[in-house]
């Protein structure tokens, strides 16, 4: 019964996907665990719900979550749009771009595409699903992530990298996406820290952990080298946001980078 139970369904769908002429490889009997959770979380049923439904034990389940829409069920993609997302780093690096003659899009009209800069000033890595979910008509081409420095502080290393592995891990399945990971930047200084010293040497640690995470699931990494705490010109009165020069350099690396993705085959700038 449990040999029936396992192979049936799976030679019935391999049967359907000829029929529709559809490529067998991509879509396995899991397909249902995964559809049935990206839907029920569509529909907005409780993360709790769902995990009881599929049977989970833990946080697991958010791995089988699909960020899905009307547009990605018809099958109409856009490619032409880069979205960058984050908190007040990437809304001060907006305002910046306007003012310079590329403009918000960095010059990267020449390849047709457009930048869409997704914003919540104070931004926490919790919200990071929500906000996209609530703007994905179309999938971008490219999907910046600028996120965690507000997490640093206020929550344990590895419950963070863990929810942030799992979040990286269902948006790495949005078809024609490719997930970018801008590395959290330097602070001169991090309030509510301990330890200085302490606080930035995590921010290093999670840079490497969830760089080498999204390489390994496909993705792209801008390191951000060129901004250092040792630059105290960089940044605001704040010691935490950049300074016109500060979000210069930032630009700087971010129009670098998307440029060398979309012509080069290149992982890591």
């Amino acid at each position: 019964m449990k040999a029936y139970l396992s192979v049936r369904p799976a030679a019935i769908l391999k049967k359907c996907l000829k029929f529709l002429n559809l490529p067998t490889q991509q879509f396995k009997s899991h397909s249902f665990r995964i559809g049935a959770a990206s839907l029920a979380s569509m529909k907005n049923i409780p993360p709790n719900v769902i995990q009881s439904w599929g049977r989970w034990k833990s946080d697991a389940y958010r791995g089988y979550i699909l960020l899905i829409t009307n547009s990605s069920l018809t099958g109409v993609l856009s490619l032409s749009d880069i979205w960058i997302v984050g908190s007040s780093i990437v809304y001060w690096a907006q305002r910046r771009a306007l003012s310079r003659p590329v403009g918000r899009n960095l010059g990267l009209e020449k390849y047709g595409v457009q930048i869409r800069w997704c914003v919540i000033r104070g931004m926490k890595w919790s919200q990071l699903l929500t906000r996209i979910q609530r703007d994905l008509r179309n999938f971008p081409q490219y999907l910046v992530i600028q996120l965690g420095s507000n997490d640093l502080v206020s929550r344990a290393s590895g419950m963070l990298h863990w929810e942030m592995k799992l979040d990286l891990l269902s948006l790495s399945k949005l078809p024609n996406t490719t997930v970018v990971w801008s590395c959290i930047l330097p602070r001169l200084f991090w309030y509510g820290a301990r330890s200085q010293v302490a606080i930035d040497n995590v921010r290093k640690r999670t840079n490497r952990e969830i760089s080498s995470y999204i390489l390994k699931l496909g993705g792209r990494v801008i390191t951000q080298s060129d901004l250092s705490d040792k630059e105290t010109g960089c940044y605001r009165f704040d010691g935490i946001h950049l300074s016109d020069i500060g979000n210069d350099i930032y630009l700087n690396a971010l129009q670098g980078a998307l440029e060398s993705f979309l012509i080069k085959d290149i992982r890591k700038f």
